[in-house]
């Protein structure tokens, strides 16, 4: 009895007060907007540009391993490659502080 009680307070609790946890989310990245980069004048979003070097990396990588091992030599080419990629550009995000 006592827990559907609990249970009870606790949904309408939620009810209650849970919209208003949303509100944040709603907000966005911070005050200023979304995180953006401008290139050539246009304002791109941090997230494709991060995409864009993503792809950029993982194909250079693509390139150097097939060049030193040779082809067929790397299991999951797609995923690997996508990996590495991915990684590299994360680092190199990180490391430009953006």
């Amino acid at each position: 009895m006592m827990l559907r009680r609990q249970a009870r307070e606790r949904r309408n609790a939620m009810k209650q007060g849970g919209p208003l946890l949303v509100i944040p989310a709603l907000a966005g990245c911070h005050a200023e907007g979304s995180p953006s980069l401008a290139i050539f004048g246009a304002y791109f979003p941090g997230w494709l540009v991060l995409a864009a070097t993503a792809i950029v990396l993982g194909v250079l990588a693509r390139a150097l391993v097939l060049h030193a091992l040779g082809a067929g030599r790397v299991p999951f080419p797609l995923w690997t490659f996508a990996a590495i990629g991915l990684i590299a550009a994360c680092l190199l995000a990180w490391a430009v502080g953006s």
